[in-house]
């Protein structure tokens, strides 16, 4: 490969169906560029992760070997796009909000990022001075405020479905983004657990919360509802279908 930049393709088996590929500039020394999360439409800068997710990689900024900065273990970790009385706001509303992560060791300086819905257009910009500890959560109600207040953006979310991203101080370097389709009412979205590539909906939101240690009397997800559901629904046929076969012997 060329470290200076070009394309690489890959093609299905009859060498003529482009199956999938990437465009990439100048490479840092010793860095990867991929996808993150797996498989997602984002590209970055990681910490080299070979035979392993991702996400295991810490996304650096582009320069070179000796100035390329580390970013932190920063997520967008929850979401609630149709925040109908699920979750009330700091005015006694419903807006819809996004769940912050730190995931690092030490304290981060949010101070001049971004939140978007736009991937292509930061433009929400964190005030200065918000930190955030390690290990803890950070709420910001996305309810197209109009006028500045602390962590409220001034965008609100498409519960039929969008994008969220980071974005760094520069306005250009994509932190962390998810992609959701169309959201249910009082639904939340969230990593399980905190950080991973893994979503999923939640009946009981846990804004301020891990979502894998969500309050003492929260409820279990969406999905598992529906395999609980499930598994009632087919141990049923198999009782009515068993008591037709043993009433057809007996017959």
């Amino acid at each position: 490969m060329n470290a200076k930049g070009e394309k690489i393709g890959l093609f299905a088996a009859d060498g003529k169906t482009l199956v999938d590929y990437v465009v990439f500039n100048q490479q840092i020394d010793d860095i990867s560029y991929a996808r993150l999360l797996d498989g997602s439409l984002n590209w970055t800068y990681l910490t080299p992760t070979p035979g392993a997710s991702n996400t295991i990689g810490k996304p650096v900024t582009f320069g070179n070997k000796e100035n390329a900065e580390v970013q932190p273990r920063l997520f967008i970790n929850e979401i609630m796009a149709n925040n109908d009385a699920a979750v009330p706001g700091p005015d006694n509303s419903y807006p819809d909000w996004i769940e912050l992560y730190n995931g690092d060791a030490k304290s981060i300086d949010l101070s001049g990022m971004y939140l978007t819905d736009n991937l292509t257009n930061p433009k929400w910009k964190f005030p200065e001075g918000t930190m955030m500890a390690p290990e803890t959560y950070l709420i910001v109600w996305v309810d197209n405020s109009i006028y500045p207040r602390p962590m409220h953006a001034s965008f609100g979310l498409n519960a039929s479905g969008e994008a969220v991203g980071l974005f760094a101080a520069d306005g250009k370097t994509l932190i962390d983004s998810i992609s959701f389709d169309k959201q249910l009412s009082d639904v939340s979205y969230g990593r399980f657990p905190d950080g991973n590539s893994r979503w999923e909906h939640f009946l009981k939101a846990t804004p301020g919360w891990g979502n894998n240690k969500p309050p003492a009397n929260s409820e279990p997800s969406v999905e598992l509802i529906l395999l609980l559901i499930g598994v009632i629904l087919a141990l049923s046929v198999f009782v009515v279908a068993f008591s037709k076969i043993t009433s057809r012997r007996r017959k």
